[in-house]
């Protein structure tokens, strides 16, 4: 297949099994102190001012390195269609203080569906927030910052988050609805991540997520909804034979209809029996790329990643399935990309799908070679397969990984990684790793959810999201709450922003 801006190669790819693992107590968390000797350094380093400022540079201190940035996205790590999302930037701070699932201040739910304005979402707790309902958010400009937890991170149970509006960044907490009968959401709504329909939802920005042990599916984005980011997120273990009225209900990402300039790039999808993702009717421009799907479902020729489910009769258009990983598990087909059946793509739909690979227990082969349905069908893919990728596609990502770096850059970076990275999502990278692993019927099937831990919030005093040491160091006022919004370290970035991607491992000052 030729291609306009892309050299084929052929790659060979070795599996290197890793032992790897995450023990809760021996992580350092972001409240660890500094030592005294540290500290007086620091301030030693500040009062050495530069003369005189360059004119563009944004580094005012002269005690640390800002990077150099070219344009101001979500945050300097953000990729594809929904890396301009705006989020809280500018809006107020707001501190999660209560574990409760209430609209009394200082919950969560306060803080997304009473509070009003563009804000910022940060915690002074860290544990398992038990909700009888998703939480909606329905104004916009909203970061929710879960790399701020003090101590195991956040954890949402028996609902997930409900998305109804525009600009919005998730970052680095769990959502694992789970199977509980007592309380939360019905099993047939009971989704971890739900961008909701006919809201026109757009500029949204997923990055280091964990969403796992849904019963509909982990995730859904719906009808007319566009410029969407997800991404290094772990979509993995949708409950197999749960609570759903359907049944057996294991089901990835859920692209319903009508959706427009999405990207689902450098992800682990894993354990989820189909829907890895699911593409659907009357869309354009949906790129599914660098992702790492382990352990798919058994039906032939791999039902539900890629595919149409008929509206109308309406094609999808300009998609791009590019360098994705394929790991085999113990009952998945042989092709997880294409279908032919009941449920298939239209005509005029234009697929440009290439260097995809396929993993058979560490025999890797190019997915069009080896595929028993590709090569008997030829005339059926023939319809809908474009030569030539859409007409700079690439230019929404900073840096596109060569087939053969896509497992170990997931592995290493997919997941909600700060303050840590926990137990379930370890085990399910781990079990990637090996070969290892089957779907799941209950979170009890794998041990329930894990214990928590809190430790202590650092010390805030303006309460502008930035704690004292940290503005001290970096030549802010700790007593006054205008600087947070301020652009004092980054003419790119607020200064609550500089601290927020520093936590979140987006670079180190």
């Amino acid at each position: 297949m030729k291609n306009k801006f892309l050299n084929r190669t052929l790659v060979s790819i070795g599996i290197i099994g890793l032992v790897w693992g995450c023990q809760l107590e021996d992580i350092d968390t972001v409240t660890n102190p500094e030592t005294e000797e540290e500290q007086v350094e620091e301030e030693e380093n500040q009062e050495e001012e530069p003369e005189e400022e360059p004119e563009d540079t944004t580094d005012t201190s002269g005690d640390y390195n800002v990077p150099e940035f070219n344009e101001t996205k979500a945050f300097p790590a953000a990729e594809g269609y929904g890396r301009f999302t705006k989020g809280g930037r500018g809006g107020k701070t707001i501190y999660v203080t209560s574990l409760e699932d209430s609209k009394e201040p200082g919950t969560l739910r306060y803080a997304l569906e009473v509070e009003s304005g563009p804000r910022i979402v940060l915690f002074k707790v860290s544990g398992i927030i038990e909700l009888t309902s998703n939480i909606k958010i329905t104004e916009p400009y909203v970061t929710i910052a879960g790399q701020t937890a003090p101590g195991s991170g956040i954890t949402l149970k028996n609902g997930g988050i409900q998305i109804e509006t525009h600009d919005i960044i998730l970052r680095n907490f769990r959502i694992r609805p789970g199977d509980d009968t007592e309380t939360g959401m019905l099993p047939s709504a009971r989704d971890a991540l739900f961008i909701y329909k006919y809201r026109d939802c757009h500029n949204i920005m997923i990055d280091n997520m964990s969403l796992t042990w849904g019963i509909d599916e982990n995730m859904d984005i719906s009808t007319e909804s566009r410029n969407i980011t997800i991404q290094r997120s772990i979509i993995a273990e949708g409950l197999s034979n749960s609570l759903h009225d359907e049944g057996e209900h294991s089901k990835g990402l859920l692209m319903l209809n009508d959706l427009h300039e999405i990207s689902i790039i450098k992800n682990l999808f894993a354990h989820n029996m189909n829907r890895n993702p699911l593409i659907s009717s009357n869309s354009q421009d949906i790129h599914v790329v660098n992702n790492l799907i382990y352990n798919w479902g058994p039906i032939k020729p791999g039902y539900g990643t890629h595919t149409q489910i008929y509206k109308e009769e309406l094609p999808i258009n300009d998609a791009v399935i590019y360098r994705n990983f394929y790991r085999k598990g113990r009952t998945s087909s042989d092709l997880p990309l294409y279908r032919t059946g009941n449920w298939y793509l239209v005509d005029g739909s234009t697929f440009f799908i290439d260097e995809n690979y396929i993993d058979d227990g560490g025999n890797v082969n190019p997915i069009k070679e080896v595929s028993t349905s590709f090569n008997k069908f030829p005339d059926f893919y023939a319809e809908f397969m474009v030569d030539e990728a859409p007409a700079n596609w690439d230019s929404h990502y900073s840096e596109i990984l060569k087939i053969d770096e896509v497992a170990d850059y997931v592995l290493n970076n997919a997941g909600a990684r700060y303050p840590i990275l926990d137990d379930v999502d370890a085990r399910i990278i781990e079990e990637t790793r090996n070969y290892t692993g089957d779907f799941v019927d209950s979170p009890s099937d794998r041990g329930g959810y894990p214990a928590q831990f809190q430790e202590t919030a650092p010390k805030d005093t303006d309460e502008d999201g930035i704690p004292d040491k940290w503005e001290i160091a970096k030549g802010l006022d700790p007593d006054s709450p205008e600087d947070g919004n301020e652009y004092t370290i980054s003419s790119y970035y607020t200064n609550v922003e500089m601290y927020l991607n520093e936590l979140a491992g987006d670079y180190e000052l």
